[in-house]
């Protein structure tokens, strides 16, 4: 019984190995099999690594088919021949016209380590830049033949010379153009220059794109001159305005000058050579003004002396042939003569500078545009002087010149300022230390700072000219003054009285105004000579505090200057301003709890019954304005509807509803704007009008004003425009037959 109970393991032993055995020959053949689809499935693919797309892409691009060969060599498939197929497809999308794909292609081979692509890729990128820098530069050519060709725009009666503000400087357009076209030319040699090793090719496209460079700078120069010279003549039209711009120009030339004066060696040189060449632009343009003077007194001059003098009486007797006497010329006139002079004093100091900078001596030129600084002060004083004008620079000056000045001392004493902690008798004592002895010794251990308050102590000569005038200042009464002069308006603008214009002054009104600017003119007057005289000692505290006196007198002045009456357009813009904000905070109300709300909508319901009252006085003036102008009354219903919405909002806030109120205002927002939208469109029907007689005036006139446009060479006419196209194009192609080199392909039937 033992062996038969060990038999019969040994069985089942023996029918578990053979078990074991029987599934391997099934494994060997599915892992034969699958060898045999991987092997058949490698042959039937195509063959992105064995050049069949390379292949069949080149044959598409000899064919011509551009596009078709790009899409062959962009398939997809990081094998041997990626660059040489990515290559390819940017060669193919130039050929097709697509330049910024092509470009994008050429830029991610440049990435890559295999040097030949890089290099053609390159090649090709600079090629890819010029042809686009010379589309651009031919496009800026095209622009002065359209510029020349398109209607004048609409000029504007009350303004003339001003330009709209959708409307761009054709000559600053050309301008940007070319610049880009710079651009395009230098990215193209940057790209050339990264060819390496270089070839005769590539440098000669070098000198090609940068000799277009060079054409496109000088264009560029060529319109920076004429936009000067179109400024210029603009500004020669207002002398006043003029001078106030030829007195800065020298202030800065001297600010300058003192900079690079103590400066050596080439900064010195460079500096010299910039400040000569500003100079001299600077001292040309005032010599026009002499110049346009001078032959603007001539002429009324000769004309006075063709006219008798008023003087004579008329005895009704034949005439002997006795001469007579001419005619006396007007104060204006008078008041020109005796600026010519002065200015020309200013012109004489300013050659001065000018051998100065020649000299590389910007030190000796300062003294010079200090005395070309006094006579173009003194040359203001022979023209009309607008106080408003004088007292917002003044006080724009010395705002600025107070924050300089605050700067210079919180340098020198850093770190001193400020209150002392504690109490008692201890602080008393420390803090009386540090600003009595501490904050004056850092002063005088600091590095001068005498450079720097030099520099503000002449500009604030600017501000003592300004307060001596408002110390003398005579406001006449309104129905004598002259438009610009004594009170702050707009020459041309509305007359005294009208909306928009000067408010009329009586006799007394006029006299109580000028003596109340006086007085503060005096104030400031004596403490910007104090700031000036505490700036030379180096006293700055003593300064700041002068400074801040001159502030609060020119401030002063400014609010009892009178201000001019709104237009019931401007007061319209003002009141839909006012409910914008009022609708704002509306909506904030909605946040705070309850015992924040209350009040603070009590506060804007006030407000909106203001405005109320606001929107009734403008309804009435509309109404006055309805007799002459239909869509005057049009408006005036429509503020009255709005002042109807804003009073309901006023109600709804006193009852603490704010979202109510908030629709309430919405709606008078709408209306208001509406009402505005009306009367800004009878304006424009207006001037429509009025410039479509001036078209016909300018079209009949512009045969005769052509000429006088084309003085000097500063404006093309069409066929200039053309004929200078055509002959910088037949020189580009002249040097393009010996230099330029199209664009490289790179097209490979094998692996390389």
């Amino acid at each position: 019984m033992t062996n038969r109970r060990l038999q019969a393991p040994k069985k089942k032993i023996a029918e578990k190995k053979a078990g074991f055995w029987q599934p391997i020959p099934l494994i060997v053949g599915g892992a034969l099999a699958i060898v045999a689809v991987v092997l058949i499935y490698s042959l039937l693919r195509p063959a992105h690594d064995d050049g069949r797309l390379l292949a069949r892409g080149n044959e598409a691009f000899e064919a011509g088919r551009y596009t078709e060969a790009a899409g062959i060599y962009e398939e997809e498939g990081e094998t041997h021949d990626f660059l040489t197929r990515r290559y390819n497809s940017g060669v193919s999308h130039l050929r097709a016209g697509d330049r910024e794909t092509a470009i994008d292609r050429f830029e991610s081979v440049t990435t890559r380590d295999d040097e030949d692509v890089k290099k053609r890729a390159f090649y090709n990128l600079g090629n890819c830049h010029y042809e686009r820098a010379t589309e651009i530069y031919r496009e800026a050519f095209d622009m002065i033949e359209e510029a020349e060709a398109a209607p004048p725009p609409p000029v504007d009666p009350n303004n003339p010379h001003a330009q709209s503000a959708e409307e761009e400087d054709p000559l600053e357009k050309r301008k940007l153009r070319f610049a880009d076209s710079v651009e395009a030319f230098r990215t193209a040699v940057e790209f050339y220059h990264r060819v390496e090793p270089p070839d005769a090719e590539t440098d000669r496209n070098i000198q090609v794109a940068k000799t277009a460079m060079r054409q496109a700078l000088d264009e560029i120069a060529r319109i920076e001159e004429e936009q000067r010279k179109r400024e210029e003549d603009e500004a020669l039209k207002d002398p006043a305005k003029l001078l106030v711009r030829l007195l800065q120009t020298e202030k800065t030339h001297r600010t300058g000058a003192r900079q690079i004066g103590d400066r050596g060696g080439r900064e010195r040189r460079v500096g010299s050579r910039a400040l000569r060449k500003a100079q001299a632009k600077h001292r040309v343009l005032t010599e026009r003004l002499v110049n346009l003077l001078t032959r603007q007194v001539k002429e009324k001059k000769d004309a006075a002396a063709a006219q008798p003098g008023t003087g004579q009486p008329n005895t009704g007797q034949p005439n002997t042939g006795q001469p007579t006497e001419p005619k006396e010329l007007d104060e204006e006139t008078k008041r020109v003569e005796a600026a010519i002079p002065v200015i020309a004093e200013a012109v004489e100091a300013q050659k001065q500078a000018e051998i100065a900078y020649q000299q590389i001596d910007p030190k000796t030129a300062v003294p010079h545009h200090t005395t070309a600084v006094a006579a173009l002060r003194r040359a203001r004083l022979h023209f009309k002087l607008d106080i408003g004008q004088i007292v917002q620079a003044a006080l724009q000056t010395q705002n600025a010149l107070l924050s300089a000045t605050e700067q210079l001392d919180e340098a020198a004493t850093a770190g001193l300022k400020g209150e002392i902690e504690g109490s008692g008798i201890g602080k008393t004592v420390l803090q009386t230390l540090k600003d009595k002895v501490l904050q004056p010794l850092a002063r005088l251990m600091s590095p001068s700072q005498k450079a720097e308050l030099q520099i503000i102590s002449e500009e604030e000569e600017e501000v003592i000219w300004s307060a001596d005038i408002l110390a003398q200042a005579e406001i006449p009464p309104t129905p004598t003054a002259p438009q610009g002069q004594g009170l702050p308006g707009v020459p041309g603008g509305p007359q005294p009285g009208q909306p928009g214009g000067q408010p009329q002054l009586s006799e007394e009104e006029a006299k109580e105004l000028s003596e109340k600017i006086r007085e503060q003119g005096k104030i400031a007057l004596e403490e910007s000579k104090k700031a000036k005289s505490s700036l030379e000692e180096e006293k700055l505290p003593a300064a700041i505090e002068s400074e801040k006196k001159v502030v609060a007198a020119l401030e002063k002045i400014i609010e009892i200057l009178p201000k001019p009456e709104k237009t019931v357009e401007q007061r319209l813009q003002e009141l839909i301003a006012k409910q914008q904000a009022a609708r704002e905070q509306a909506t904030l109300l909605t946040e705070l709890d309850e015992s924040q709300r209350v009040p603070a909508a009590n506060a804007l319901a006030s407000s909106q019954n203001d405005d109320v009252e606001e929107a009734t006085k403008i309804s009435e003036k509309l109404t006055e304005r309805a007799q002459q102008d239909p869509k005057a009354g049009e408006a005036s219903q429509k503020v009255v509807e709005g002042r109807d919405h804003v009073g309901a909002s006023a109600v709804s806030l006193e009852k603490n509803v704010p979202s109510t109120a908030g629709e309430s205002i919405n709606e008078a927002i709408r209306l208001l704007e509406e009402a505005l939208e009306l009367l800004q469109n009878q304006d424009g029907d207006q001037n429509q009008d009025q410039n479509q007689d001036q078209d016909q005036n300018q079209d009949q006139n512009q045969q005769q004003n052509q000429p006088q446009n084309n003085q000097g060479g500063y404006q093309l006419s069409p066929r200039q425009a053309r004929m200078l196209k055509e002959e910088m194009e037949r020189k580009r192609e002249k040097e393009e037959e010996g230099l330029y080199v199209a664009p490289r392909s790179f097209t490979v039937e094998k692996d390389w």
